[in-house]
């Protein structure tokens, strides 16, 4: 690569690096320019008032002329002495003031501008949230009436062996005669653990999860089991409170990496509502968790109990 190839690169990225970082620098200016407007209007100040005496001292001199040669007292010379001292004042005080009002007009320019975009990245922002938001909640419903429709027409194990897939796998059968013969057989890929697919284990991955000993790796078990039972309930707190909460602040009580769908999906609190458990739980104590629970494992396999998709069901939580 030649000096122009990497003349040509290095100005392309800082082209790149200003428009990716524009209104953090929009911000930055406006801030550093309106300081800069104080600091140079305090000094303007402090040497105006030499400019200020000036001019008194001159009026106080056209005073005393007309004391002096009355006729001089509302002539045209006494006018147009008057005017050039407070022009000559004028302008030399706008001297003073313009680098502050400059500066001040900057900051005010640089601010505009950043608020500006912003506000297009926020609209931008909510218009792909809600067409991401729309097409998962088409997915979802066209999937659960998928679901749906295989349960009353296969039922339910087939629609868990669908959902979960299969796989064949050889094992060694002994037959009446007492012979050994090998078979295929088919077996669920997780078992017979009907886990949703907003599950996610709470293991050495979260943020929050604890050490025994760090050094080597050891979990508290007992930490981790009641720091579970807390964060759940603090979020049946938050859940009755509001009336509403999204899987992705729950993951992110627990340290974990939110998700697209954690963004839309979550509970609603509407004991009314027999279609609502209008509870979290985590699964902390859930069947499959046993040996986490006893202290045999260290990582937990969380499953939630959301209502799926409940952004269209906040406007009218809202309105009540």
């Amino acid at each position: 690569m030649n000096l122009l190839d990497t003349l040509k690169t290095a100005s392309s990225d800082a082209v790149q690096i200003l428009d990716n970082n524009k209104e953090k620098i929009l911000l930055g200016a406006g801030i550093a320019a309106g300081a800069g407007t104080v600091v140079l209007a305090c000094r303007a100040t402090l040497k105006a008032q030499d400019i200020v005496k000036d001019h008194q001292r001159r009026k106080e001199t056209i005073k005393e002329a007309g004391e002096y040669v009355p006729e001089y007292v509302g002539s045209p010379d006494e006018k147009r002495d008057i005017l050039i001292n407070c022009a000559n004042t004028g302008i030399q005080l706008a001297k003073m003031y313009a680098p502050s009002v400059i500066l001040g007009a900057t900051s005010v320019c640089c601010l505009v501008a950043q608020h500006k975009l912003m506000e297009n990245k926020v609209t931008k922002l909510e218009e792909t949230v809600a067409s991401v938001t729309a097409a998962y909640i088409a997915v979802d419903t066209a999937f659960r009436k998928y679901r749906k429709r295989v349960v009353e027409k296969y039922g339910e194990e087939v629609d868990k062996q669908l959902r979960f897939g299969q796989e064949e796998v050889t094992v060694e059968a002994v037959d009446e005669k007492g012979k050994t013969k090998k078979k295929k057989v088919k077996v669920m890929d997780k078992g017979d653990l009907d886990i949703s697919e907003y599950a996610k284990f709470f293991d050495g991955t979260s943020s929050q999860f604890m050490w025994a000993d760090p050094m080597k790796y050891n979990a508290d078990t007992e930490a981790n089991k009641r720091f579970l039972v807390c964060q759940q309930a603090f979020a049946n707190q938050i859940l009755e409170t509001r009336g509403y909460l999204f899987l992705n602040e729950v993951y992110e009580m627990l340290g974990l990496e939110p998700t697209k769908a954690g963004q839309v999906v979550g509970w609603i609190y509407d004991p009314e509502n027999p279609k609502k458990d209008s509870y979290v739980s985590f699964g902390t104590f859930d069947v499959l968790n046993g040996r986490a629970v006893n202290g045999q494992e260290e990582c937990f396999l969380l499953d939630f109990n959301v209502d799926g998709v409940i952004i269209d069901e906040l406007k009218e939580i809202a309105d009540h």
